[in-house]
């Protein structure tokens, strides 16, 4: 009893420490400790207990992690916490068991086992990407600069040796070679760190200007007022121009209707365009007519007007939102759509795109993920490794005023410039909208910020980008480091199978 108390306080305090190292919170160094209460109770508890326990450990994290969700869908918050906390569960059972029976230290378990199962997360079922450990850090410039080598793997995979070579300390598990190796790996990440960032060189790039209307959700979705939305971009826009930018950037979906068939309304933006002289990249719905049965498919698109306000180019977003813009299995659940429609009160019905497309502006090309694309490190590293110097990500987060998810998606944002070292644009609604530089820095005068607050706030930001001549090994190899980790894994799992078991509970 007093032993389940104790295990149940461990798990407990590691979901603490986790939930604190993120917004609203912030406290990130702490996220360095999180791993050793829940090391320690894999250790202790053995793999099948073990599992219950990480499972519990990380259903908590996720379900105040991930609460924002609930402002759309509370189905959706339980359903996305009940499946990713399984990670949880086997991350508990997979140390354990690896550790309990090889007797190796933690330190030379715990990280591979951690961005193996980080690596799975974000590609099985759709992938989620969200709340790695490494995104807490995503302001501590000097440690995530190695994101350029390893993706946000590899700062994942420092802040659990740390948090591991404090568990073997606890245990006097090889205690000298453990903290060698993690001070030769902290000396390393550092070192790189600082190097990085006194390395760079910008190029000044295009002069661009984000307008955030902030639009309430609530007009949006109801459709009812039109000319409201467009008339408070098309002020903003005015305010914009004065400053002279290369181009004029609406954020995802602002544009009232469809663009090319809202006529009206389309012809406004077309005038607007003219009037200004120079290239828009505009967010709005688009409809195109399916040959086969002569109904719309709809898709969630980025438009790139020339200074006629001509079409130059549509991208489509590729990678949908389960729930938010499709529903998954509805044709052998059918009963889905009725509990999305009675919760989100809308049935999303959203077509993919179906191939990453590259605009041009002065001779530099740039790609655009759409909203939650962002959060994918292999759309964005994709979009670089076909030619693109920096990246603008519209986003309309008015789904989720008030609450921890705009802070959430800018710490990844960070992690996708700093990856790819390209600048990322952030375009948002109701913000944030900023320029993110290669290195990660975002810099106060690359905020849109009104009396201090960056969120339910509008205005324009107009500011030039500082391209990075360099490119990424992570570009160049994607997620080898995760394969790495994969195949040292698998080593472990053969060395442990090998060794004599321990009973374990």
């Amino acid at each position: 009893m007093r032993e389940s108390i104790l295990l149940t306080l461990g798990v407990a305090l590691g979901a603490l420490l986790t939930i604190l190292a993120f917004p609203p919170f912030g406290l990130d160094v702490l996220i360095f400790l999180a791993p050793v209460p829940w090391l320690l109770v894999a250790l202790r508890a053995g793999p099948r207990i073990g599992f219950v326990y990480g499972y519990l450990g990380s259903l908590a994290v996720y379900l105040i992690g991930l609460r924002w969700m609930s402002v759309v869908s509370w189905p959706g918050l339980i359903v996305s916490s009940v499946i990713l906390s399984f990670y949880g569960g086997l991350l508990f059972s997979i140390i354990g068991w690896i550790a309990r029976r090889t007797k190796w230290p933690v330190a030379w378990v715990a990280p591979f086992v951690w961005v193996v199962l980080d690596g799975f997360r974000s590609f099985v079922l759709t992938g989620f990407a969200w709340l790695y450990l490494g995104h807490a850090l995503s302001g501590r410039l000097a440690w995530i600069q190695i994101a350029d080598l390893f993706g946000a793997y590899g700062v994942t995979f420092v802040v659990v040796l740390f948090g591991a070579t404090g568990v073997d300390l606890v245990l006097k598990n090889r205690r000298l070679r453990v903290c060698l190796v993690t001070g030769c790996v902290a000396l390393f990440v550092l070192a790189y760190g600082v190097v990085q960032l006194k390395s760079t060189a910008p190029i000044e790039g295009p002069r661009i200007a984000l307008v955030q209307a902030n639009i309430a959700q609530e007009l949006k979705v109801a459709g009812t007022q039109p000319e409201e939305i467009l008339a408070r971009h098309i002020y903003w826009t005015r305010q914009a121009l004065r400053e002279n930018p290369d181009l004029v950037v609406w954020p995802e979906t602002m544009f009232p209707g469809f663009y090319g068939y809202s006529c009206v309304e389309t012809v406004q933006t077309q005038e607007m365009v003219r009037s200004a002289g120079i290239p828009f990249l505009i967010g709005s719905n688009a409809a195109s007519l399916r040959e086969t049965d002569a109904t719309y498919q709809v898709a969630n698109s980025a438009f790139f007007l020339d200074a006629e306000g001509e079409v130059l180019g549509r991208c489509d977003k590729i990678h949908l939102v389960p729930f938010g813009e499709y529903v998954p299995g509805k044709s052998v659940f059918p009963r889905l759509e009725e509990i999305v429609l009675e919760t989100a009160h809308f049935v999303p019905e959203i077509s993919s795109g179906k191939e990453q497309v590259l605009f041009e502006l002065k001779g530099i090309r740039f790609g655009v993920p759409i909203c939650f694309e962002v959060v994918h490190p292999w759309i964005s590293r994709s979009f670089v490794g076909r030619g693109a110097d920096f990246l603008i990500n519209l986003t309309n987060e008015g789904w989720f005023r008030g609450s921890t998810e705009y802070e959430q998606l800018e710490q990844v944002a960070v992690f996708r410039a700093v990856e790819n070292r390209v600048p990322v644009v952030r375009s948002g609604n109701s913000g944030i909208t900023e320029i993110i530089e290669s290195t990660g820095r975002i810099r106060i005068e690359n905020r849109l910020e009104v009396d201090g607050q960056s969120v339910d706030v509008e205005g324009v930001l107009v500011r030039s980008i500082r391209l990075d001549p360099r490119r990424s090994l992570y570009t160049r190899l994607g997620d080898a480091f995760v394969f790495l980790c994969g195949f040292v894994v698998l080593g472990l799992l053969w060395r442990a199978h090998r060794s004599s078991p321990e009973k374990s509970g």
